[in-house]
């Protein structure tokens, strides 16, 4: 009985799978890097593998820059499909046209190798008289055609649709360069698709603004979503027909750290709050929205001495995945500002919320528990106050603070400006806080936004010996 050879089976697996071509093909496109296998390769090869079975038809990949996503999507995939299908139709797209044609000729150049020719048995053969730099075809009727998203396709069509970096970071602040983008990918380049309506699409692109490309359809059930964060913020955003699930556990986890270090994350801070959201969380925000600006945000390692501890408390009594938070934040009051040391956060029912409170201000006894005098909150403060030593201060919107949820962060955002407000620098829950404060007004929740400026106002009022009256 005849074993197959190493070689034999290195290209049967190369057939089979795309990641394992990934490992083989690697070399030949990147000579001088060392492939860095990781979970997130895993996760776009097996979701662009689905894609070519038929089984995705409309897929986003958001993931951050520097993660080989155009190597992935634009070279090695192309790559692997001819291997398969070399009558497959194509026509890739980047916001400039020379990065389509870099990724397309780094392309031509794997499939023209003796690697590459040798997995298809001689068999692969590029089209003499259809070989040029922006189009390329195969002699099985297959063809790659390479343009920028604004350039039009006119004359062709595919079965296949790539937009790797569709809109240009440097430009996407400005509305018309937004708009012509956006556009051109749905009247001109989704026109191309062979039969109409049918076929696959990819985009793949880091978020840029919360207005970009991947925005338009992000709220779109007819797209598959892989988003990939680059620090993991608790909460799964990729919704695809894998069922993919992101493997982090631990708040902050970092997606790639042998290859992206937290070093170098750090790095990129003096870029601002809205550049690590977007570029780096896939998450973005209105630049100008924002009225709790990243940078604003300090840390701190050790307490100083206390002169008040505060519980202060937003609460909602239904546990539906639709329905808010009940939030619990704890507060230090120092000499020079004012030190947020716990936070709870947690969907409960109204007893289960009652002995929350009790426990959280058992573990830590304060001068006041706040709670909102309104709606939910109501009972609860009743109740407490009646059953219990707890001393509860309830507050009413539009008399101790303003009725307005925008008003309330404004009047304490000068806090955290000026560096008063410090939050703990390892805390689990330290993402969850900075990306709720600063984006307010674009999150589905805003529960920590609520426990904090009911917090704050009621401290900066007492420190100014004034009460807040809004009618």
């Amino acid at each position: 009985m005849d074993f197959p050879t190493l070689e034999e089976i290195n290209k049967e697996l190369a057939h089979r799978s795309f990641a394992e071509f990934i490992k083989q093909a690697w070399p030949y496109v990147e000579p001088t890097v060392e492939l860095k296998w990781n979970w997130h390769i895993e996760a776009i090869a097996e979701h662009l593998e689905a894609v070519h079975r038929g089984d995705i038809k409309r897929l986003i990949i958001n993931i951050p820059f520097r993660c080989s996503k155009s190597t992935l999507v634009s070279v090695l995939w192309p790559a692997w499909i001819w291997l398969k299908t070399p009558s497959k139709k194509m026509i890739t797209a980047s916001y400039d046209e020379s990065l389509a044609l870099r990724d397309a000729w780094a392309m031509r150049s794997l499939i023209s190798s003796e690697w590459y020719l040798n997995l298809t048995d001689g068999e692969f053969k590029l089209a003499d008289d259809q070989s040029q730099k922006r189009f390329f075809a195969t002699s099985s009727g297959g063809y790659r055609l390479a343009r920028g998203i604004t350039s039009g396709a006119t004359g062709h069509t595919a079965e296949l649709l790539i937009a790797d970096d569709p809109m240009n970071a440097k430009k996407v602040t400005s509305t018309v360069e937004r708009t012509t983008a956006i556009d051109s990918f749905k009247n001109q380049f989704m026109t191309r698709l062979s039969p109409p309506g049918q076929g696959a699409v990819v985009i793949v692109m880091q978020r840029l603004h919360h207005e970009d490309l991947s925005g338009v359809y992000m709220e779109d059930p007819t797209w598959d979503k892989l988003i990939i964060p680059m620090m993991w913020e608790g909460t799964d955003r990729s919704n695809t027909k894998l069922g993919w699930k992101d493997p982090r556990k631990e708040p902050g986890e970092l997606m790639f750290p042998e290859y992206f270090p937290q070093e170098a994350i750090d790095g990129y801070r003096i870029n601002g709050g809205q550049f690590i959201a977007s570029q780096l969380q896939q998450h973005p925000v209105a630049a100008d929205g924002s009225i709790i600006k990243y940078d604003w945000i300090r840390t701190y390692k050790n307490l100083p001495n206390v002169l008040r501890w505060s519980w202060s408390f937003d609460t909602a009594f239904k546990t539906g995945d639709k329905n808010d938070y009940s939030v619990g934040t704890l507060w230090a009051e120092c000499e020079d500002g004012y030190y947020l040391v716990d936070l709870v956060r947690k969907k409960l029912e109204y007893t289960a919320l009652k002995h929350l409170i009790k426990s959280c201000y058992d573990n830590q006894p304060s001068s006041e528990v706040i709670i909102e005098d309104k709606g939910s909150g109501m009972s609860l403060t009743q109740d407490l106050k009646r059953f219990s030593n707890l001393p509860v201060i309830p507050v009413i919107p539009g008399r101790d603070m303003p009725g307005k949820k925008e008003e309330r962060l404004e009047i304490v955002a000068g806090l955290f400006e000026s560096g008063k407000v410090k939050i703990p620098e390892d805390a689990p829950w330290k993402l969850d806080f900075e990306r709720e404060i600063t984006e307010f007004g674009f999150q589905k929740h805003d529960d920590i936004v609520d426990s904090t400026t009911q917090y704050l106002s009621r401290a900066l009022a007492r420190r100014r010996n004034m009460r807040f009256t809004i009618i």
